[in-house]
């Protein structure tokens, strides 16, 4: 146990996966941190119809919301069974931060698309009309929908074969509440960027940034377990290939 607590990788590691779940979780909530009518003074004309009634406004903004679960659902049977795989820890957390950095660039998309033909002679609909916006929107929010079971389920495995025992309680609460705090500063973050409709792209913003952080860590360098099994529980875990896998990188 000694040689496994001199791995401060472990805190590396625990602090991408706990940042990019608290980036899917505010990413998820975003456009239920903010006023219905700014949602809609910003999007009327590009992604919602002009003459949109408020029931078809909520509507839409309760979808955007409840891909969460549907998704959620659908992802953690997948998830499960990644896990279990040799390597199975490092590809969940890739997946899972990678799809929600793609979900918050989707998103995005179209903002960019209205603000550079805005600052040339191309028309906005040209560029991105509204269906096609209107869908980037779902989809994105389908994506880090998908993403969540990835960044949420492996959370106890991760404190399993990285932390020591006496660690490993406070390291799962990190792991765990992590996105649950993303919906509590969801909470203040919308309002605090966004006091006007032409401000929220400012939200979009900074919500796919949080997202792509932890995302590109992850794909740059993240091993799949120490280089010595900091407990019991963590050597019974640690099959050969998948301790092969984290001395490699």
């Amino acid at each position: 146990e000694v040689a496994g607590r001199r791995e401060r990788r472990r805190f590396y590691v625990l602090a991408v996966l706990a940042v990019g779940s608290f980036a899917q979780s505010v990413v998820w909530f975003t456009f239920s941190s903010v006023q219905d009518s700014k949602v809609l003074a910003y999007y009327r004309g590009r992604a919602l119809p002009g003459d949109i009634s408020k029931e078809g406004l909520d509507a839409q903004i309760h979808l955007l919301l409840n891909w969460g679960a549907i998704f959620g659902v659908l992802g953690f049977p997948l998830q499960s069974w990644l896990l279990t795989r040799p390597g199975g820890l490092r590809a969940c957390v890739r997946l899972g931060l990678a799809l929600v950095a793609l979900g918050s660039l989707v998103r995005l998309a179209p903002t960019l698309a209205w603000s550079w033909s805005s600052s040339s002679s191309s028309s906005g609909p040209s560029i991105f009309p509204q269906w096609a916006a209107l869908v980037c929107l779902h989809a994105g929010q389908i994506l880090n929908a998908f993403g969540g079971p990835f960044v949420m389920g492996c959370v106890s495995r991760l404190a399993v074969v990285w932390f020591p025992e006496r660690e490993r309680v406070a390291a799962t609460a990190v792991g765990s509440t992590s996105n649950g705090l993303g919906v509590t500063i969801g909470f203040l973050l919308g309002p605090r960027l966004v006091s006007q409709a032409a401000d929220f792209p400012r939200l979009l913003e900074v919500s796919a940034a949080l997202a792509v952080a932890p995302c590109l860590c992850a794909l740059a360098h993240y091993p799949e377990a120490p280089s010595r099994p900091p407990s019991a529980a963590a050597a019974a875990w640690a099959s050969p290939p998948a301790v092969a896998a984290g001395t490699t990188e």
